[in-house]
Parts: C-alpha cells; structure tokens; sequence
C-alpha cells in the first residue's frame, strides 16, 4: 500500500517530521501520483523511493531488504503497514479465494513484515487497519476479520516487547473509501 493514498500521505507526514529515507513498497506499478511525492520529498532534501515489493511474498521482502543492505540503503527505523484490499460479498456466496484476496495483504503481510524484520530494532511497527474491524457493514466480513487480525497481532507483538500499533480508521476521504464510493455507507 505505500503508493496508494494512505501510502503517500504518510510518506509526506514523515518527511514533515524528519525521517531522511523513506522507501515506498507496493505490489503493482507505480503511479504517476507516487513519483510526485517521491520528487516532493527528495525536493525538500529526503530520500525517496518506489519499490514493486508484494508484501505477501517472503521472499520478495527478503531480496528487497537484502538489496538495500548491499547497496548501503539507511538502516529501517520503522513500518508502516498501509496495504488492503475490499471486495464485498455476503459470507455466504464467498469462496475461499474471495476471502483470501482481501485477508492476504493485511494478514500474511503483517506476519511476512514481522518475521523478515525479526531482529532489526524498529522504533515503530504500524499497521493500517479499520473501525470495520468491530462496525462493519454487511458484506465485509473478509474486511473485518482481516483488521481484527491486525488488532491481535498487535497485542501479540507488544507481549512479546515489540512495538506494535493497529490504527482502527474510520471512512475518511482518500484510498480505498474515496476509490470504491464507500463514504456513502458510513
């Protein structure tokens, strides 16, 4: 999720606050929208970066993160988890494909995140999740177990000494709600 709207609107909220590399992963191409921020950022002296990294995939995360070491990339201070994906229907006429297209970016992103940074000191480890984890509408019971997993795995990396935060977001006005006319239902 870090080229999509919560992705650059937290890339800016960053580079606002001091940090001096910020690396954007995203698992499609890049937007247009994206390289603005990215030059945004680099205009007012930070690094920045697009990587098309699929958070699901171990893997991918690995090469990634060994990539930036090798090419001496700053040390990774912290996460922010921003991917998710919707796709509405009734539990009843869901599949289990349909369930796991909308629980793999946030579920088996969090748990690839947490154990390929297992042992790098992160100040910060956030996950985007949504009010929906515990409000949400008919349709969406893919979307809210996927965020109240991310509620749960926050408090197994807090018991654990880690940090940890799930932001619990209501509708608001960019990313997926803006993108998917979702404003209207709340």
């Amino acid at each position: 999720g870090g080229a999509g709207s919560l992705g650059r609107a937290v890339a800016v909220y960053l580079d606002e606050r001091g940090a001096g590399h910020i690396t954007l992963l995203n698992r499609s191409d890049v937007p247009p929208a994206t390289v603005e921020t990215i030059r945004l950022i680099e205009r007012r002296g930070a690094r920045g970066s697009c990587v098309r990294v699929d958070v699901t995939d171990r893997e991918q995360v690995q090469n990634w993160l060994g990539d930036h070491a090798r090419e001496g990339g700053s040390p990774i201070r912290g996460i922010i988890h921003a991917a998710g994906s919707v796709d509405d229907r009734l539990l009843v006429n869901m599949t289990e494909a349909d369930l796991m297209k909308v629980m793999a970016p946030k579920v088996t992103g969090t748990r690839v995140l947490h154990n390929v940074f297992r042992g790098h000191h992160l100040d910060f480890f956030v996950m985007f999740g949504s009010a929906g984890s515990v409000i949400a509408s008919p349709g969406q019971g893919n979307y809210a177990a996927a965020n109240a997993f991310l509620d749960a795995f926050a408090h197994y990396r807090r018991a654990k000494g880690l940090p940890a935060l799930t932001i619990g977001w209501g509708p608001w006005s960019v990313g997926m709600v803006e993108e998917l006319k979702l404003e209207k239902m709340y």
